[in-house]
């Protein structure tokens, strides 16, 4: 075999390994890859940048909420920056942490002094409640943990 020929099968040969390799490394990165496309992204994204933004509005308004849960009653108060009560509407939804299936919603307007005391019966445990708070064209969200003797 004359010099030439044998750099021409040299260069072949580096071309043909070359592209092996790329096959066999996109065949191994769709396969780590498999699964990692999260299903309805995008509208994910939109409602997490929503949560982000009323998160924002909350913590500007500065309003405070008291959450009081027992396996029969809820009470829950909600006071401004001045510690003024808020009059308005209260939205609570309490969602077991051990038995997550319909959560126990409560929605009720506010008293003078800014609370909301209703009967409810609320399994023992502990309890996410998303809280909110409606007083004219003013919102306020939060989130709070809470565990019911």
């Amino acid at each position: 075999m004359s010099p030439g020929s044998r750099w021409i099968a040299g260069i072949v040969l580096t071309l043909t390994g070359g592209v092996l390799a790329m096959v066999v490394l996109i065949v191994f990165a769709q396969r780590a890859n498999a699964g990692r496309i999260v299903p309805d992204y995008y509208q994910r994204a939109a409602r997490y940048d929503d949560a982000i933004a009323a998160a924002d509005a909350s913590r500007a308004l500065g309003w405070t909420t008291t959450i009081e849960l027992t396996s029969t009653t809820v009470h829950a108060c909600v006071l401004d920056r001045a510690g003024a009560p808020v009059v308005g509407t209260l939205e609570l939804t309490m969602t077991h942490r051990a038995h997550p299936g319909a959560p126990a919603l409560l929605r009720a307007a506010t008293d003078r002094a800014g609370c909301v005391s209703r009967p409810a019966a609320l399994t023992p445990g502990v309890h996410d409640v998303v809280v909110a708070a409606i007083a004219g064209s003013d919102r306020f969200v939060a989130t709070a943990v809470r565990e019911v003797p």
